[in-house]
């Protein structure tokens, strides 16, 4: 949940209520939906903030390195409908467990400042490279489903559009190319041990903090 929010802006509850059926591919790009309706699953609570956050993101080439696709196969096989084992929480949405566990986990590396560093930190931190690589503003605004004619979002931080998935594919690959020091294709090191890793990033991040 966390690496498709860093990559593709999207909220907490988006990503932790879709479904597998929300994954397809389109004219050749793999792509994610973002929509309040389960066509085939009939229990599922998902909601959207208003109607223009629906729609369709192309998924980026790091996420399909780390074997995405497979993964969603793997949960059909299983007769998964949802992609995540995560429960709806009433007044909550599904995304309450994810918001939590990344609280906890900020908390106890030393990094998490109350309403600053929080989940939904992904989605600004998306928006703000997506300024950096000079992306097109309808472009970003297609992405992260904020509304065209929002201004206060937009700079704080589209509605569904004619943008074409090409162009939204390209930006978003162009956004996350600026993501390459954090070295996300290391987790596709089945060899190594992550703990090691885990623990030296963590002391490194508390000794700067006491600095």
């Amino acid at each position: 949940c966390s690496l498709l929010a860093l990559t593709t802006g999207c909220c907490e509850n988006e990503v932790a209520q879709l479904d597998t059926e929300d994954v397809f591919t389109v004219d050749g790009i793999p792509c994610i939906q973002f929509i309040k309706l389960s066509f085939t699953n009939t229990e599922s609570k998902k909601k959207l903030k208003n109607d223009h956050r629906e729609r369709t993101v192309p998924i980026p080439d790091i996420i399909l390195k780390l074997k995405f696709l497979e993964y969603v196969e793997k949960r059909k096989k299983q007769n998964k409908d949802k992609l995540f084992d995560l429960n709806y929480i009433k007044n909550h949405g599904y995304g309450d467990a994810i918001g939590k566990d990344f609280k906890r986990y900020t908390k106890s590396i030393g990094v998490y400042k109350e309403r600053i560093k929080v989940f939904h930190s992904f989605r600004h931190t998306f928006n703000l490279h997506a300024k950096n690589q000079h992306i097109k503003r309808v472009i970003s605004q297609s992405i992260c489903g904020w509304s065209e004619d929002d201004d206060s979002s937009y700079n704080h931080y589209g509605h569904e559009d004619d943008v074409p998935l090409i162009d939204k594919q390209d930006a978003i690959n162009k956004i996350n190319c600026s993501f390459d020091f954090l070295h996300l294709e290391r987790l596709l090191d089945e060899d190594r041990n992550p703990k090691p890793l885990v623990v030296k990033r963590r002391k490194s991040i508390l000794n700067n903090k006491k600095k």
